[in-house]
């Protein structure tokens, strides 16, 4: 087993990540990633498509879903948190979800 299938990484022609219509995932946005991952769950959920197409869309959702969760990441640290001082002056600090 190729080490594309079982890290879930679809890989287009172009070995890129890239689809059939040739788009990369690195290169999508986390709503159109988003969008994509939600359609291919939705198609593999009603059964609709041959098996090989299935294991396909499975393989690219798992990588959609992990870009999504990269973005995610990447989003989360860049923001910061706004903070007042002891003496009323207003700063920002990164962000702590504690």
């Amino acid at each position: 087993m190729s080490d594309d299938i079982k890290h879930g990484v679809s890989r287009g022609p172009s070995g890129s990540g890239a689809d059939e219509n040739g788009i990369d995932i690195a290169s999508l946005s986390f709503e159109q990633a988003l969008t994509e991952l939600e359609s291919i769950v939705r198609k593999l959920e009603q059964g609709t498509i041959e098996l090989d197409q299935a294991v396909g869309a499975y393989e690219r959702g798992v990588a959609l879903k992990r870009h999504c969760e990269a973005k995610l990441a990447e989003a989360r640290m860049k923001v910061e948190r706004i903070s007042l001082g002891p003496d009323g002056s207003v700063g920002t600090a990164p962000f702590d979800a504690t």
